[in-house]
Protein backbone atom coordinates (compact mmCIF):
# COMPACT_ATOMS: atom_id res chain seq x y z
CA UNK A 1 0.00 0.00 0.00
CA UNK A 2 0.90 3.37 -0.49
CA UNK A 3 2.10 5.77 2.05
CA UNK A 4 0.41 9.32 1.25
CA UNK A 5 0.17 12.88 3.30
CA UNK A 6 3.36 12.11 5.76
CA UNK A 7 5.38 14.73 7.86
CA UNK A 8 7.52 14.65 10.91
CA UNK A 9 7.03 17.03 13.74
CA UNK A 10 9.87 16.38 16.51
CA UNK A 11 9.08 13.11 17.55
CA UNK A 12 5.25 12.84 15.96
CA UNK A 13 4.85 11.07 13.09
CA UNK A 14 1.65 11.08 11.17
CA UNK A 15 0.80 9.70 7.47
CA UNK A 16 -2.06 7.61 5.64
CA UNK A 17 -1.92 4.12 4.53
CA UNK A 18 -5.20 2.91 2.18
CA UNK A 19 -7.93 4.32 4.67
CA UNK A 20 -5.87 4.46 7.71
CA UNK A 21 -4.51 7.40 9.70
CA UNK A 22 -1.42 6.83 11.53
CA UNK A 23 -0.74 9.38 14.62
CA UNK A 24 2.52 8.21 15.88
CA UNK A 25 5.08 9.27 18.22
CA UNK A 26 8.72 8.25 18.61
CA UNK A 27 9.57 7.30 22.21
CA UNK A 28 13.19 5.99 22.59
CA UNK A 29 13.00 2.33 21.05
CA UNK A 30 9.42 2.64 21.06
CA UNK A 31 6.90 4.22 18.48
CA UNK A 32 3.29 4.13 19.86
CA UNK A 33 0.05 6.41 18.99
CA UNK A 34 -3.49 5.27 17.73
CA UNK A 35 -4.19 4.12 13.70
CA UNK A 36 -8.11 5.81 12.74
CA UNK A 37 -9.75 4.19 9.66
CA UNK A 38 -14.18 5.76 10.09
CA UNK A 39 -15.25 5.82 13.54
CA UNK A 40 -12.93 2.81 14.53
CA UNK A 41 -9.41 3.53 16.58
CA UNK A 42 -7.01 0.96 17.34
CA UNK A 43 -3.79 1.34 19.12
CA UNK A 44 -0.63 0.66 17.51
CA UNK A 45 2.73 -0.27 19.57
CA UNK A 46 5.75 -0.77 17.90
CA UNK A 47 9.53 -1.89 19.64
CA UNK A 48 12.74 -1.82 18.67
CA UNK A 49 14.43 -5.35 18.85
CA UNK A 50 17.26 -6.72 18.93
CA UNK A 51 18.83 -9.13 16.13
CA UNK A 52 17.36 -12.34 16.06
CA UNK A 53 20.00 -13.97 14.09
CA UNK A 54 21.25 -15.83 17.70
CA UNK A 55 18.01 -15.64 19.24
CA UNK A 56 17.01 -19.15 21.00
CA UNK A 57 12.90 -19.17 20.71
CA UNK A 58 11.30 -19.76 24.31
CA UNK A 59 9.39 -23.26 24.75
CA UNK A 60 7.46 -22.39 27.70
CA UNK A 61 5.54 -19.24 29.67
CA UNK A 62 7.79 -17.55 32.12
CA UNK A 63 4.42 -17.54 34.26
CA UNK A 64 0.77 -18.44 33.54
CA UNK A 65 -2.93 -17.84 35.30
CA UNK A 66 -5.62 -20.25 34.82
CA UNK A 67 -8.95 -19.73 36.48
CA UNK A 68 -11.93 -21.77 35.90
CA UNK A 69 -15.04 -19.23 34.02
CA UNK A 70 -18.60 -20.15 35.00
CA UNK A 71 -20.13 -17.19 34.12
CA UNK A 72 -22.30 -19.53 31.32
CA UNK A 73 -21.80 -17.18 28.76
CA UNK A 74 -20.95 -18.09 25.19
CA UNK A 75 -18.59 -14.99 24.18
CA UNK A 76 -14.98 -15.37 24.23
CA UNK A 77 -12.34 -13.31 23.62
CA UNK A 78 -8.40 -13.01 23.24
CA UNK A 79 -6.01 -10.48 22.72
CA UNK A 80 -2.29 -9.28 23.47
CA UNK A 81 -1.78 -6.95 26.85
CA UNK A 82 1.80 -4.72 26.61
CA UNK A 83 4.76 -7.12 27.46
CA UNK A 84 3.70 -9.54 25.12
CA UNK A 85 1.38 -11.21 27.70
CA UNK A 86 -1.77 -13.03 26.09
CA UNK A 87 -5.10 -12.89 27.80
CA UNK A 88 -7.88 -15.34 26.91
CA UNK A 89 -11.34 -14.56 28.59
CA UNK A 90 -13.89 -17.36 28.59
CA UNK A 91 -12.06 -19.35 26.32
CA UNK A 92 -13.46 -23.44 25.93
CA UNK A 93 -10.32 -25.79 26.02
CA UNK A 94 -12.07 -26.58 22.90
CA UNK A 95 -10.74 -22.84 21.69
CA UNK A 96 -7.61 -23.05 23.36
CA UNK A 97 -6.25 -26.53 21.64
CA UNK A 98 -7.77 -25.22 17.78
CA UNK A 99 -5.67 -21.84 18.68
CA UNK A 100 -2.53 -23.85 19.65
CA UNK A 101 -2.42 -26.50 17.25
CA UNK A 102 -4.19 -24.08 14.00
CA UNK A 103 -6.93 -26.63 13.84
CA UNK A 104 -10.55 -25.97 12.84
CA UNK A 105 -13.69 -26.93 14.63
CA UNK A 106 -14.79 -30.06 12.45
CA UNK A 107 -11.15 -31.46 12.13
CA UNK A 108 -11.26 -31.70 16.30
CA UNK A 109 -12.26 -34.26 17.57
CA UNK A 110 -12.26 -34.89 21.28
CA UNK A 111 -14.98 -35.29 24.71
CA UNK A 112 -17.73 -33.34 24.57
CA UNK A 113 -16.76 -31.61 27.57
CA UNK A 114 -14.07 -29.84 25.88
CA UNK A 115 -16.78 -27.54 24.34
CA UNK A 116 -18.44 -26.72 27.50
CA UNK A 117 -15.47 -26.15 30.05
CA UNK A 118 -14.12 -22.84 30.00
CA UNK A 119 -10.89 -20.73 31.08
CA UNK A 120 -9.56 -17.46 31.63
CA UNK A 121 -6.40 -17.51 30.75
CA UNK A 122 -3.39 -14.78 31.50
CA UNK A 123 0.03 -16.02 30.35
CA UNK A 124 3.55 -14.04 30.09
CA UNK A 125 6.63 -15.27 27.64
CA UNK A 126 10.18 -14.90 29.09
CA UNK A 127 10.74 -12.46 25.75
CA UNK A 128 8.09 -11.37 23.48
CA UNK A 129 7.34 -14.13 20.65
CA UNK A 130 6.17 -13.95 16.92
CA UNK A 131 2.33 -15.48 16.32
CA UNK A 132 3.99 -18.82 15.41
CA UNK A 133 6.09 -19.20 18.72
CA UNK A 134 2.94 -18.32 20.63
CA UNK A 135 1.38 -21.47 19.64
CA UNK A 136 4.41 -23.31 20.99
CA UNK A 137 4.02 -21.71 23.96
CA UNK A 138 -0.01 -22.80 24.51
CA UNK A 139 0.88 -26.25 23.20
CA UNK A 140 3.61 -26.25 26.01
CA UNK A 141 0.77 -25.00 28.42
CA UNK A 142 -1.60 -27.48 27.63
CA UNK A 143 0.36 -30.50 27.94
CA UNK A 144 2.15 -29.10 31.36
CA UNK A 145 -1.24 -28.04 32.54
CA UNK A 146 -4.10 -29.50 31.36
CA UNK A 147 -2.44 -32.91 30.56
CA UNK A 148 -3.36 -32.76 27.18
CA UNK A 149 -2.42 -35.66 24.60
CA UNK A 150 -3.16 -35.60 20.75
CA UNK A 151 -2.38 -37.45 17.93
CA UNK A 152 -2.87 -36.77 14.45
CA UNK A 153 -4.99 -38.65 11.67
CA UNK A 154 -6.50 -38.39 8.20
CA UNK A 155 -9.86 -37.91 7.69
CA UNK A 156 -13.05 -38.39 4.70
CA UNK A 157 -15.42 -35.93 5.22
CA UNK A 158 -18.10 -34.06 3.29
CA UNK A 159 -17.59 -30.65 2.83
CA UNK A 160 -19.50 -27.45 1.09
CA UNK A 161 -18.92 -25.73 -1.82
CA UNK A 162 -19.45 -21.93 -2.00
CA UNK A 163 -20.98 -21.14 -5.49
CA UNK A 164 -22.65 -17.97 -6.84
CA UNK A 165 -26.05 -18.32 -7.24
CA UNK A 166 -28.08 -18.41 -10.84
CA UNK A 167 -28.63 -14.55 -10.51
CA UNK A 168 -25.29 -13.79 -9.73
CA UNK A 169 -23.60 -11.71 -6.65
CA UNK A 170 -25.67 -8.79 -4.85
CA UNK A 171 -22.29 -8.03 -3.54
CA UNK A 172 -20.45 -5.17 -4.96
CA UNK A 173 -16.34 -5.47 -5.77
CA UNK A 174 -14.54 -2.73 -3.73
CA UNK A 175 -11.28 -0.88 -3.95
CA UNK A 176 -8.16 -2.79 -2.60
CA UNK A 177 -6.88 -1.52 0.60
CA UNK A 178 -6.82 -2.24 4.38
CA UNK A 179 -9.46 -4.27 5.25
CA UNK A 180 -10.62 -6.05 8.54
CA UNK A 181 -13.26 -8.80 9.95
CA UNK A 182 -15.59 -8.71 12.98
CA UNK A 183 -18.34 -11.08 13.87
CA UNK A 184 -20.32 -11.81 16.75
CA UNK A 185 -23.73 -13.24 18.35
CA UNK A 186 -26.21 -11.86 20.97
CA UNK A 187 -29.18 -13.23 21.80
CA UNK A 188 -29.16 -15.94 19.02
CA UNK A 189 -28.45 -13.53 16.19
CA UNK A 190 -25.08 -13.44 14.40
CA UNK A 191 -23.54 -10.49 12.59
CA UNK A 192 -20.29 -10.97 10.45
CA UNK A 193 -18.88 -7.56 9.01
CA UNK A 194 -15.63 -7.89 6.65
CA UNK A 195 -14.33 -4.96 4.82
CA UNK A 196 -12.26 -5.93 1.86
CA UNK A 197 -12.52 -9.30 1.49
CA UNK A 198 -12.17 -12.22 -0.85
CA UNK A 199 -14.45 -14.91 -1.34
CA UNK A 200 -11.88 -17.00 -0.31
CA UNK A 201 -11.17 -16.25 2.83
CA UNK A 202 -15.24 -15.83 3.54
CA UNK A 203 -15.55 -19.21 2.72
CA UNK A 204 -12.64 -19.77 5.45
CA UNK A 205 -14.74 -17.86 7.95
CA UNK A 206 -17.41 -20.45 7.14
CA UNK A 207 -15.09 -23.19 7.55
CA UNK A 208 -14.70 -22.16 10.87
CA UNK A 209 -18.46 -21.79 11.78
CA UNK A 210 -20.04 -24.76 9.70
CA UNK A 211 -19.45 -28.32 10.50
CA UNK A 212 -17.42 -28.88 7.62
CA UNK A 213 -15.00 -27.47 5.39
CA UNK A 214 -16.44 -24.96 2.67
CA UNK A 215 -14.38 -24.26 -0.72
CA UNK A 216 -14.43 -21.58 -2.82
CA UNK A 217 -15.85 -22.93 -5.96
CA UNK A 218 -17.20 -19.13 -7.25
CA UNK A 219 -14.21 -18.57 -9.49
CA UNK A 220 -15.13 -14.99 -8.45
CA UNK A 221 -12.14 -12.56 -7.97
CA UNK A 222 -11.77 -9.53 -6.42
CA UNK A 223 -12.67 -8.30 -2.81
CA UNK A 224 -16.16 -7.25 -1.45
CA UNK A 225 -17.76 -5.65 1.31
CA UNK A 226 -20.07 -8.79 3.26
CA UNK A 227 -22.09 -8.15 5.92
CA UNK A 228 -23.93 -11.28 6.76
CA UNK A 229 -27.05 -11.17 9.46
CA UNK A 230 -28.39 -14.52 10.55
CA UNK A 231 -29.47 -16.80 13.78
CA UNK A 232 -27.52 -19.10 15.32
CA UNK A 233 -27.55 -21.80 18.02
CA UNK A 234 -26.80 -20.38 21.44
CA UNK A 235 -26.22 -23.46 23.50
CA UNK A 236 -24.88 -27.02 22.28
CA UNK A 237 -28.37 -29.46 22.42
CA UNK A 238 -30.91 -26.66 20.88
CA UNK A 239 -31.97 -26.11 17.89
CA UNK A 240 -31.64 -22.48 15.88
CA UNK A 241 -34.40 -19.76 16.61
CA UNK A 242 -35.40 -19.04 12.78
CA UNK A 243 -37.52 -16.05 14.74
CA UNK A 244 -34.46 -14.26 14.82
CA UNK A 245 -33.57 -14.74 11.57
CA UNK A 246 -32.97 -16.80 8.57
CA UNK A 247 -30.33 -19.46 8.81
CA UNK A 248 -26.78 -18.93 7.90
CA UNK A 249 -27.50 -21.06 4.70
CA UNK A 250 -30.68 -18.87 3.57
CA UNK A 251 -28.68 -15.77 4.54
CA UNK A 252 -25.63 -16.16 2.55
CA UNK A 253 -28.41 -16.64 -0.62
CA UNK A 254 -30.90 -13.59 0.26
CA UNK A 255 -28.37 -11.27 1.12
CA UNK A 256 -24.95 -12.14 -0.35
Amino acid sequence: YRFTGGTVDGDRLLFKVGTFDFDLRVMGDEIKGDMKTGDRTMEVSVKRLESLKDRVAPTAFEVASIKPNNSGSRGSSTHSRPGGEIMMENMSLKQIVQMAYDVRNYSLTGPDWMDTVRFDILAKPPSPVSRDEMKVLIQSLLADRFKLAIHREMKTMPAYELVAAKGGLKIKEVEPGPGGTNSNTNNGKGLLTAQKTSLANFAGWLSNRLDRPVVDKTEVKGLFDIKLEFSVQENQGTEVDVTVGPTIYTAIQEQL
